[in-house]
């Protein structure tokens, strides 16, 4: 049976040394799938805020247009490529990657894509979405299990959305679209594939494992509860039994856990542990459909 060799990243955050590394990776270890995990635009300018006048949607927009579509361009020429925005990635500007078509490059949003193997059934599902957070940035966060119930983090139930290149304010205990939950996106999203044959990019890793762990110190701790990640992507991994999923938004989680894998049933789950500030990239590699080796590497 044929191997599939697939690289891993996540939260590279518009470091351009890191891009660069993913596309020599690909080209010289002959990579046929690369996989981002979400945070794929700079983060300039700290926690963003009505206030931050460097972080902008216009400073992301003009990094997706000035370099992220060629590079992606040039990526595409060499490997397939599937990636989701991460929570600090400014929705306003997805229309501007969605709609560039670029060959070989396919972004998902809570989408589902048969992945291009003559020999094997496969597919790719991509979730953007995390569990409310405590940052007044709201673009991809909703709320966990049910609405109003967020019992294992600190969170804010209100901030701001982006939308046609402006923020707006949201409120999450008021607005009606802001209702619906990260369990009833994964029912739904479990019905377009098989999860059994189904590798799925999130950005968010799933509750109480070595994916989710933030450091001590972190001053959004609730009662000293260092995991932070989503119930209902858990749930969903233990009950559905997926192929592989893959995960980021946690970059210090390795440092904290002390591994990079979690294993339950048949399933296994992923996450590069990427330091988007150092011009060292982490990833993960692994060949489909064995997943027999998976190592994280860092160049």
């Amino acid at each position: 049976m044929k191997q599939y060799l697939c690289l891993s990243a996540a939260d590279v955050h518009g470091n351009k040394v890191q891009y660069d590394k993913i596309k020599r990776l690909a080209r010289e270890r002959g990579v046929n799938f690369v996989f981002l995990c979400g945070d794929i635009l700079p983060k300039d300018g700290g926690s963003w805020s009505p206030e931050n006048k460097v972080r902008t949607i216009k400073m992301q927009a003009d990094f997706i247009n000035d370099y992220f579509l060629g590079y992606l361009t040039e990526l595409g020429k060499i490997t397939n490529v599937y990636l989701i925005f991460g929570n600090d990635d400014f929705i306003s500007n997805y229309p501007l990657v969605k709609q560039a078509n670029i060959k070989n490059v396919h972004f998902l949003n809570n989408e589902v894509a048969k992945l291009p193997i003559s020999d094997q059934e496969l597919y790719v599902a991509g979730y953007p979405y995390v569990g409310l957070t405590p940052f007044q940035h709201k673009d991809w966060e909703k709320w966990d299990t049910r609405p109003g119930v967020m019992t294992h983090k600190v969170f804010r139930d209100h901030g701001y959305s982006s939308k046609d290149g402006k923020h707006y304010a949201v409120d999450y205990t008021t607005d009606i679209d802001r209702q619906s939950t990260i369990r009833d996106d994964l029912a739904n999203l479990a019905k377009l594939s098989d999860p059994k044959k189904t590798i799925y990019v999130f950005h968010e890793a799933p509750f109480d494992t070595p994916l989710d762990m933030v450091a001590p110190d972190n001053k959004y701790l609730k009662d000293g509860q260092q995991h932070v990640g989503s119930i209902a992507i858990r749930e969903f991994i233990e009950n559905e039994s997926p192929l592989l999923t893959m995960h980021g938004h946690i970059h210090e989680t390795l440092h904290e856990s002390g591994d990079y894998k979690w294993s339950t049933g048949s399933s296994v789950s992923i996450t590069a542990s990427n330091d988007f500030s150092s011009g060292e990239l982490s990833f993960v590699l692994f060949a489909l459909p064995a997943l027999d080796k998976i190592e994280r590497l860092q160049v």
